[in-house]
């Protein structure tokens, strides 16, 4: 997966996830932010790409991190086959599903999300992933982001498989909606 970021505007974030599987929408945070607090902001972003099977793969980030942020994670892997069973991290924050598992053609994908994290000091959280089974070709991606509801950082999710993904990022048609957080993923094998 390629993956690119973009974060502007004033009120409340959207994070677009386009894949080769499917484009997800989900709206984070509060529809208007209270006074005095923090504009949405991508904070950090890592990967784990292994180029073997593996049954769990394991990503740390490498920057310290801030109680209240939100941790996402995007994990592909080439196979429509296979589920994760579990997505967890060191630092015992509860990750649940932002976008539910979507599959293509040898390929699958899913995005978790924990909220209101606790702090963890550089490279001291690390996320691990673990499969059904083995993935071919995993691809684990983690973020963080900071300044949105520690309550309910996510607002809406949606998701459809589009005919043709073109790079870069694809504008928000809800116009409510000034700030938006983009990322680009695609799978990083030549099967795509």
């Amino acid at each position: 997966m390629n993956t690119l970021h973009k974060l502007t505007g004033r009120a409340r974030s959207i994070l677009h996830i386009f894949t080769s599987l499917s484009v997800v929408l989900l709206n984070i945070g509060p529809l208007a932010l209270p006074a005095g607090a923090a504009t949405p902001s991508f904070k950090q972003v890592k990967a784990s790409t292994p180029s073997s099977p593996q049954s769990s793969v394991a990503t740390t980030f490498a920057q310290a991190q801030i109680a209240g942020d939100l941790n996402v994670v995007v994990v592909g892997w080439n196979q429509a086959t296979g589920t994760v069973n579990a997505v967890t991290d060191s630092k015992g924050n509860v990750y649940q599903v932002a976008a539910p598992l979507a599959r293509g053609t040898n390929l699958s994908q899913v995005v978790y999300y924990a909220k209101n994290i606790v702090a963890a000091s550089a490279g001291a959280n690390t996320v691990t992933v673990t499969f059904s089974a083995a993935a071919t070709y995993a691809d684990v991606r983690i973020l963080e982001y900071a300044g949105l509801d520690t309550v309910s950082p996510l607002d809406v999710t949606a998701a459809a498989r589009p005919r043709r993904l073109a790079s870069g990022i694809v504008s928000s048609t809800d116009t409510s909606s000034p700030a938006n957080v983009g990322l680009v993923n695609r799978p990083a094998s030549s099967a795509c």
